[in-house]
């Protein structure tokens, strides 16, 4: 069995959270401290094995976030039936609701098969074990996880052990157990235990039987001779116990006898049936007349007391009904003198404050001016259009100046430019070109000048004019001719110098021609430059000057604004919204002290007319008027009193219902003791006697001898039935 998915309706701070897609293979959970990983493992107990009962240690996880207790599993069997398991808290953890794939409903049997015989602490302690079991190993100790730790180390089914453990005990079970009955081995002893018995029984019987036979003869001789003297004993204890029976009941009757014949004669008349127990009667009667009587007395002395202990003032009576009314208004009356003082408090705090308002409007402005001023919606939706327009043409004349400034500054640019192009004369590096033929030049003359030293040298030497060395190398004579190679290449030099010198000319002379005309056409471009400028400098004057015209307009149209409802005109948009709101404050301020003046009125009026009402109680009471602070004080007083007046005249009234009640009591118990007093009288007549203690004393001898007579009747009786052969006396 696997889990495909898991479905929380409400279990610790899961509310509505599903979990699938869960793979066949391991499906790890990761989580923060408090995440909830130990309320899942805690939820798939629950599910599968049901919910902790009340009284258990472990956690129920009640939701914390809302749903309903519990929720389910999509679980898949060994055999890839799919099925869901759901269970809610409960009775015995709750019942799990099994429901196949195609919604058929399975029963909780189907729930035991899938997991087999894995119980709750097996799948605690091995397949689902949290922080807590891994603390401490004694969850390991039971004798479930044991068979299963077996099995698993044994390379056999987790739950093969506790299976074959199972069928072990129940084969021994059925072959054997102590103290038991129906197992085929308790059968098979108790069966052979019964069989020793009788065996030893048995031997013992064979070795008795021939001294039993011998002696069985003895014994029967002596049992009929035994047999013979008993019946004649027995016959003579039969008469004798007849006659210590009858001894008994014969001294009784000699002694009842006697005692009848020492009792006084009886009356001539016959004395009443029962009398004394109906003396006693009627004397418990007078007593309880008696007792009674004393009772009414004593009731109606309490009562009259108590009738003339009643003093109250009857104006008290009149008027209880309207102390009531007034008694009962009177917390609405301390209310409204409550509400009286507030309200002219708040009138004095509205009419401040509006007085403040006034005074920061102007002078001029009244509470009437302040209600026509309008101060609506509309009205501030157009300050807000006014002034959104005046601040946007603001911004069009501030933008439209910085553009003037903007292309007057490159006006100046473009003239600048311009001069700068009409003063450039295009003859900055005009000899650059020349630089070579200039050194092809020099190097062309030096070398020639050298020659010519050279050949002037001998000529020199000879007139003195330069002294040459005497380890000179070369002949002086030679120097002309060493002097010659130089001369010619000087003068090949000068002339490339001279070549290259014209043809640069040339090409200095079209330079200069192409940078006057380039610099025509950059005085032109300035130009054109310059007086596209002077146009966009121009127009932006021009488009400053019109949204400088249409701020104007706009400050007109707001000015005209202000002075339609007569508002200052140097309020700008916030202050105008400002002043608004003050102008609005101060209507509702205007409102509520009115609103204040008519509920001052209203309730001036309530107060007028409780106090008129309850002046004239107090009057009719002869009760001084006290202040009005004090006024529902007072006649909550006088209520009091009255409602004292009412209960005392109700118990007067009841008091001399029962006057009347204890009189006609006490007139009663008198007429009843009369009689009974008449009934004691004629049972003592009817007995001959003279008075009470005379007719017990008759009717206890009178009891006595009925009662000896009886005892005498009786033994008589007895005597004749036990001994009818004995003669009478």
């Amino acid at each position: 069995m696997r889990i495909r998915e898991i479905s929380i309706d409400g279990f610790g701070v899961f509310a509505g959270h599903v979990a699938g897609g869960l793979g066949p293979g391991l499906n790890v959970f990761v989580g923060d401290n408090e995440a909830g990983k130990s309320t899942l493992l805690a939820f798939l107990r629950a599910i599968l094995f049901g919910f902790p009962r009340a009284n258990a240690k472990e956690r129920s996880y009640p939701p914390l976030r809302g749903g309903n207790h519990g929720g389910k599993l999509s679980l898949e069997a060994d055999d890839g039936a799919m099925f869901t398991v759901e269970r809610r808290p409960g009775r015995y953890g709750g019942t799990a609701v099994v429901t196949a794939a195609d919604g058929t409903d399975l029963t909780d049997k189907h729930l035991e098969e899938v997991l087999g015989a894995t119980s709750p602490d097996l799948f605690r302690n091995v397949y689902a074990f949290s922080l807590s079991e891994l603390q401490s190993f004694d969850s390991l100790q039971g004798d479930g996880v044991k068979a299963a730790l077996y099995g698993a180390s044994a390379g056999t089914s987790v739950l093969a052990l506790p299976r074959v453990l199972a069928d072990l005990e129940r084969e021994m079970g059925g072959l054997f157990k102590g103290g038991g009955r129906a197992p085929l081995l308790n059968q098979r002893l108790t069966e052979w235990t019964a069989l020793h018995d009788r065996l030893r029984q048995a031997m013992q019987t064979v070795e008795r039987y021939d001294d039993a036979s011998l002696r069985l003869g003895q014994v029967g001789a002596e049992i009929a001779a035994l047999q013979a003297t008993l019946r004649g004993r027995q016959r003579q204890r039969g008469h004798t116990e007849a006659l210590l029976h009858l001894w008994p009941s014969w001294l009784s009757l000699r002694q009842a006898r006697t005692r009848l014949a020492e009792l006084p004669p009886p009356p001539p008349t016959p004395f009443p049936e029962n009398g004394v127990g109906r003396l006693e009667v009627l004397v418990g009667r007078r007593a309880e007349r008696h007792q009674t009587q004393a009772t009414a007395r004593l009731a109606l002395r309490e009562i009259e007391e108590a009738l003339a202990a009643l003093v109250f003032d009857d104006r008290l009576l009149e008027h209880a009904e309207e102390a009531r009314r007034l008694r009962d208004g009177a917390g609405a009356y301390e209310a409204v003198l409550g509400e009286l003082e507030r309200v002219a408090t708040e009138r004095t705090t509205a009419a401040g404050e509006l007085q403040r308002l006034l005074e920061e409007l102007g002078p001029e402005w009244t509470v009437e001016r302040v209600r026509d001023t309008d101060r609506s919606i509309f009205a501030r939706e157009e300050v807000r259009r006014l002034d959104q327009a005046l601040t946007d043409r603001r911004e069009a004349v501030q933008a439209a100046a910085v553009e003037a400034r903007t292309l007057s500054l490159g006006a100046e640019r473009a003239r600048e430019e311009e001069e700068n192009a009409a003063g450039d004369t295009g003859d900055a590096d005009a000899d650059s070109g020349a630089a070579p033929s200039a050194i092809f030049a020099a190097i062309g003359w030096v070398a020639t000048i050298a020659a010519a030293a050279a050949a002037a040298i001998p000529h020199a030497a000879e007139r003195g004019w330069i002294p040459l060395p005497p380890e000179l190398p070369i002949d002086p004579l030679l120097l002309p001719f060493v002097a010659l190679p130089f001369a010619v290449l000087g003068l090949l030099l000068v002339g490339i110098h001279l070549l290259q010198r014209n043809r640069h000319r040339a090409r200095e002379a079209e330079r200069a021609e192409v940078r006057k005309r380039l610099r025509q056409e950059r005085i032109e471009t300035a130009a054109a430059r310059r007086e596209e400028v002077a146009r966009a400098a121009a127009e932006a004057e021009e488009t400053r000057r019109l949204a400088a015209e249409r701020e104007s307009e706009a400050r007109a149209e707001w000015r005209r604004w202000l002075e339609a409802r007569r508002l200052p005109g140097n309020l700008t948009a916030a202050t105008a919204l400002e002043a608004l709101q003050r102008i609005g404050r101060g209507v509702e301020l205007a409102g509520r002290i009115a609103d204040l003046d008519t509920e001052r009125v209203r309730r001036g009026a309530r107060r007028t007319e409780y106090e008129q009402a309850a002046h004239a109680l107090l009057a009719a009471l002869d009760r001084s008027l006290p202040p009005p602070n004090e006024l529902s004080s007072a006649i909550r007083l006088a209520a009091r009193q009255c409602e004292e007046a009412v209960t005392l005249a109700t118990r007067r009234a009841d008091l001399e219902t029962r006057l009347r009640s204890a009189r006609a009591a006490v007139e009663t118990a008198a007429e009843a003791l009369a009689v009974t007093e008449g009934e004691v009288r004629e049972l003592i007549a009817a007995a001959g006697a003279t008075d009470e203690e005379d007719f017990r004393h008759l009717g206890r001898v009178e009891g006595e001898r009925g009662q000896l007579r009886g005892e005498i009747q009786r033994l008589e009786q007895t005597l004749r039935e036990m001994a009818p052969d004995a003669p009478d006396g």
